[in-house]
């Protein structure tokens, strides 16, 4: 009786155990990366950061070295950074987006939104104050 018992809880937990296996993101990983993020606006270098991006990392409609760029761009415009809070986490398609809410020296409070892959690399960010124009 006590064998059975066991079999049976362990069959009901091995597809848990497999799920939870197969299932790579931690959010707590993603969450470094912003503390990252904080000290890159602070030091207006995205050095700190590069490790942690997406080979297909993309900021603003703009991928590959052009995304680097605007990224160093970028990071230069708001001045030091304060993150204030986490405002939104939503998993949708092996893709972690985590939402802050960041105090700014030069833009004031911005609302600033974090999307990671599977590895949690960071595949994308919304930076710009305003979007892009495009002609």
């Amino acid at each position: 009786m006590y064998i059975r018992t066991v079999r049976r809880r362990a069959a009901c937990l091995l597809p848990c155990l497999l799920a939870c296996a197969g299932y790579a993101q931690q959010p707590w990983v993603c969450e470094q990366v912003v503390v990252c993020m904080v000290d890159a606006f602070n030091t207006a270098s995205i050095e700190t950061v590069r490790p942690y991006l997406s080979e297909h990392f993309a900021l603003e409609g703009y991928t590959g070295e052009t995304a680097y760029r605007k990224f160093k761009e970028l990071i230069t415009v708001p001045g030091k950074a304060t993150l204030l809070a986490k405002t939104g986490e939503t998993l949708r398609d092996n893709r972690l987006t985590l939402t802050y809410s960041f105090a700014f020296e030069k833009l004031g409070k911005r609302s600033i939104r974090f999307v990671f892959d599977r590895s949690n690399k960071l595949l994308s960010a919304s930076l710009a104050p305003d979007r892009p124009k495009r002609p």
